[in-house]
């Protein structure tokens, strides 16, 4: 569960994971290493919205050096392949390689295991291109981890009440930090001809 300490300027930098990613003729292969928190997902999320945009339609994420996932990471990755099953018949059109126990008892106590196809496959030897960081601001962070975890809420109602606070928390902090919105020009007044 996300922390607002986790946001907080204050907080110790958490080590993100190395994303990995290569295209390959049978789709696309993401190798996540480390750990999966919210500080990788705006990179995660940006990177398969790409390549989904460029037709891509079957994912591989490769987790064998994966060591946990956190909520945000969770709700991002079950959010997309939530999306991508809609516009497709295949059923679990994001496989995850070489999931740990840990991190398939992390994914089903959510509730969205049933979203991915579990497998032991191994990954293609391929040629695999680091992502690059994307740089979030901390309201760029709280925007996505606010939609990830409404995401979670909406696949399994038994979030709501793991996740209710979260979501109320982060949507306040965006409603402070947000610019004010521009006040409506004033209404000119009308003249009787």
């Amino acid at each position: 569960m996300l922390k607002s300490s986790q946001l907080s300027q204050d907080a110790m930098p958490v080590p993100v994971a190395k994303l990995m990613v290569a295209v390959e003729e049978a789709g696309v292969c993401l190798r996540v290493a480390g750990k999966a928190t919210f500080a990788c997902s705006a990179e995660f999320k940006k990177a398969v919205e790409t390549l989904r945009a460029r037709g891509h339609t079957r994912f591989l994420i490769d987790l064998t050096e994966c060591s946990t996932m956190d909520s945000t990471f969770i709700g991002v990755l079950a959010g997309f392949a939530r999306r991508l099953r809609s516009v497709q018949t295949q059923t679990a059109p994001v496989e995850l390689a070489h999931a740990s126990e840990r991190i398939r008892q992390q994914i089903d106590n959510l509730g969205v295991l049933p979203l991915f196809k579990l497998s032991g496959t191994a990954p293609p030897e391929a040629s695999y291109q680091s992502l690059p960081p994307i740089p979030a601001s901390k309201q760029e962070l709280s925007r996505l981890s606010l939609e990830a975890h409404r995401t979670l809420m909406e696949l399994h109602p038994g979030n709501v009440p793991r996740f209710q606070d979260v979501t109320q928390f982060l949507a306040e902090e965006l409603a402070q930090t947000s610019p004010p919105k521009p006040a409506s020009p004033p209404t000119p007044p009308t003249t009787a001809d």
